[in-house]
């Protein structure tokens, strides 16, 4: 049977990257020390948004717990979603008599898009922040901070699966550097890739190699971006994406979806919000969930390295429930491992029951 690997943010740490606890104060910094104007804006925004807001909720928003805080920009939106539908319908049923502008121009909207545009700022942010990061670890240096991870997937077999929460690109990283990972179909999504100049069409060619191990990341991507377009879908970007992340033996790569420089939805980065209102209703984020269902199904066993099951990830508890039932009945072992996260041990046990291997190490002391 085969092997599942599920990677949390605690499976990257070790390599340099926040756990989620530190991820608004890492952040921080980042933008502290950045050239970009963007990002400042961006962090200027979420910031404003966090402090100007009343009890009980500035409490909430000033959590430094992210899936507290971000919590709120989705309950926002999904407010300001079912506000703008519900007056729409009563402007149809009343027609004239009614007065649309109140609403559409009234604090309580104003409120409630500040929100989403809070969310909006994280999102391009996030990207940015973990982009960054991705750019530093195509160099050496990166390479020898991810050398626990070489000694880890150098054990996995042809079938087996990626399961990662995580927006960094360690894990596809270190399997492409192994040859067994490429992104025309390592995501679990088709990609279009073709290599050679952008300026000379005449000199691409189409890349078909397949991977042998997917990488299937539930919560979106760095460099993943959505197509808002009739075409829909994801794209990945080639600049500071693609450009990072070449395979041995070529030059560029580039994803033949996604739009020219300065154009497209560059603004629409495919990240989803660590909080307790995940958003998942997107076709090519669902298969991705239904993939990771049949390999966790299909496992003789299954190591999650770095994930605390924290209670926000109400759909990944449900994409692990049945996990429980064939650990019971002996079809498959589980070892969780956890660091010494002691509330986590907690939780899986509770989860999962007695059956579950608990390991108290880290990422890398567990890979060796």
């Amino acid at each position: 049977m085969k092997t599942v690997l599920f990677l949390g943010a605690g499976a990257s740490a070790d390599a340099g990257y926040p756990v989620t606890a530190h991820l608004l104060r890492e952040m921080e910094k980042h933008v502290s020390d950045t050239p970009f104007h963007q990002d400042r804006k961006d962090w200027e925004l979420f910031k404003e948004f966090r402090e100007s807001t009343n009890e009980p909720l500035s409490t909430i928003l000033r959590s430094s717990n992210p899936e507290l805080v971000l919590t709120i920009p989705d309950l926002l939106e999904a407010a300001l979603n079912d506000g703008d539908a519900e007056n729409w319908r009563q402007a149809v049923q009343n027609g004239d008599q009614g007065n649309p502008e109140e609403y559409w121009t009234g604090p309580r909207r104003e409120q409630l898009a500040q929100g989403v545009l809070a969310k909006r700022a994280f999102q391009r942010l996030a990207d940015n922040f973990f982009s960054h990061k991705h750019c530093y670890d195509s160099q050496d240096s990166g390479r020898n901070r991810r050398c626990y991870l070489e000694k880890a997937f150098a054990s996995l077999k042809k079938g087996d699966t990626v399961i990662t929460t995580n927006w960094d690109t360690l894990a596809e990283r270190v399997l492409l550097d192994q040859g067994r990972w490429f992104p025309t179909d390592g995501y679990g999504f088709k990609v279009l890739i073709v290599s050679g100049p952008e300026w000379d069409p005449g000199r691409q060619r189409r890349l078909n190699r397949s991977s042998q191990i997917k990488v299937l990341k539930l919560h979106g991507s760095t460099g993943w971006f959505r197509n808002e377009g009739e075409s829909g879908g994801f794209y990945l970007r080639s600049p500071s994406y693609l450009q990072y992340l070449v395979p041995p033996g070529h030059a560029e790569i580039r994803d033949a979806q996604s739009p020219p420089p300065g154009h497209g939805d560059d603004l629409n980065p495919v990240v989803v919000f660590p909080s307790y209102l995940k958003q998942l209703d997107d076709e090519v984020l669902q298969s991705i969930w239904d993939r990771a269902a049949k390999a966790l199904y299909s496992s003789g066993h299954i190591t999650f390295v770095g994930y605390s099951l924290p209670l926000a990830d109400v759909a990944v508890r449900a994409l692990l429930n049945p996990i429980r039932k064939r650990l019971s009945e002996g079809k498959c072992s589980v070892t969780v491992v956890i660091g010494t996260d002691a509330q986590a041990e907690t939780r899986w046990k509770a989860f999962l029951g007695s059956e579950v291997e608990v390991v108290k190490k880290t990422a890398k002391e567990f890979f060796g």
